[in-house]
């Protein structure tokens, strides 16, 4: 067995050292910050690029795919060339350049002959996708665990052939083709939810051809029963799905495009639908979300008003009906919105697309339900759909929308 030599590495400042590189047979001795278990190479790079300033190296040991990440305040560590496993260092300073074209790093030697290599950048920690069939004009998707394996499915409602699809997922990130269901006519939006308590999640479709929402009960097995249609109002756009009377059954709420209301269908007990409540809106209710908006343990809901260009607040007096709603001004054309704490004082905030300005607005909770006026954020052209979360591992809720027109996604990172 060679003897175990030992050298010390420096990570370099800016001038003095390659923006990306692998040594071969190495490991760094010093403490590390992190350790994740089950990891690739590739994904054990792409952890420490993606910290943005916050991993400075990393060990990854082949044989039982862990990976060491070390901060960045590391300027100084023993590095032992005779291990047989692979540390990889950058230059903090480079790394918010990296996610362009490709870097390439040139080869280095050491006295014990380890080798340098060059390493693809990791661009957002995505792998290139992998496109699967589905029916015509897939109109929106959701996730969840739909037969029990422990492993997240897909299912996509495709608006063009009155269908949902469901992939399988085969545990490896690969999935089956699709299994289709017939819906009722122009599927517009779906919901992965429990309805009657099996354990099984369910699917609530809102078909804006036919003015229902349809209900598809989990078998238990990843198939489903026939579906159970509902009225809704003219042309729902969206749903949403929640306990508005506290009776521990859940409800569907729809956004009706085609006539400016609200639809709440509430739960008889027996997980079925048989009247509806319409509330009026603004001019074409598009976008809807549930929450407590005011701390009194009751759902509300808010709605994108798009053709008012304003977002609709429904406060809930706690027995499913719902007061008049209250407008706030957005920009022009909003869509999708959210409702998330952006500010830390444990209130629900709104976020929400503008198409037709090309913003992002933010509508800060006051704290008993009403919202102060919009904040207002530039993105991509005409973004379209959004959603929120903590993208960047900092614990503050993120933005992104996405912009058909460019094809684009569009990054908000949270200050």
């Amino acid at each position: 067995m060679l003897g175990t030599a030992f050298v010390l590495l420096t990570i370099f400042s800016l001038a003095h050292c390659i923006p990306l590189n692998q040594i071969q047979q190495a490991r760094l001795i010093a403490n590390a910050s992190r350790t994740l278990f089950n990891q690739s190479q590739q994904h054990c790079i792409c952890q420490m690029i993606s910290s943005l300033q916050s991993i400075s190296a990393l060990n990854y040991f082949s044989s039982n795919q862990t990976c060491q990440l070390f901060s960045s305040n590391l300027t100084l560590a023993e590095l032992d060339l005779d291990m047989g496993w692979i540390v990889i260092y950058t230059n903090q300073s480079l790394i918010a350049n990296m996610f362009g074209p490709s870097i390439t790093s040139t080869s280095t030697t050491t006295s014990t002959s380890t080798s340098s290599t060059s390493t693809p950048y990791c661009p957002s920690m995505f792998r290139n996708q992998t496109g699967y069939a589905t029916d015509a004009n897939p109109q929106s998707a959701a996730i969840g665990d739909l037969n029990s394996d422990n492993k997240l499915d897909v299912v996509v409602a495709s608006y063009g052939s009155n269908t949902v699809s469901i992939f399988f997922n085969q545990g490896n990130g690969i999935f089956s083709n699709q299994t289709t269901y017939t819906t009722n006519s122009g599927p517009r939006s779906i919901t992965v939810v429990d309805m009657n308590f099996d354990t099984k999640p369910d699917l609530v479709i809102t078909n804006s051809l036919s003015n229902t929402a349809s209900i598809f009960l989990n078998a238990g097995n990843g198939s489903f029963y026939c579906r159970t249609d509902y009225t809704a109002g003219s042309h729902p756009y969206s749903g949403a799905v929640g306990d508005l009377n506290c009776d521990g059954t859940l409800g569907i709420i729809t956004a009706n495009f085609g006539n400016a209301t609200l639809s709440v269908l509430l739960n008889s007990g027996t997980n079925t639908f048989p009247t509806i409540t319409l509330y009026s809106a603004s001019i074409n209710p598009f976008g809807i979300a549930v929450k407590d908006l005011n701390s009194d343990g009751k759902l509300d809901i808010v709605v994108a008003n798009q053709g008012s260009n304003n977002v609709g607040v429904f406060l809930n007096q706690g027995n499913g009906t719902l007061l008049n709603q209250v407008t706030y001004t957005t920009g022009s054309k909003p869509q999708i919105l959210a409702l998330v704490d952006v500010n830390f004082d444990y209130m629900p905030d709104i976020a929400v697309s503008n198409q037709g300005a090309s913003t992002v607005s933010v509508l800060l909770n006051a704290g008993n339900g009403t919202f102060l006026n919009q904040i207002t954020y530039p993105t991509g052209q005409n973004p379209y759909a959004l959603a929120v979360g903590n993208l960047d591992s900092d614990s503050r809720p993120d933005i992104a929308t996405v912009s058909p027109g460019t094809n684009t996604l569009n990054i908000l990172l949270h200050c």
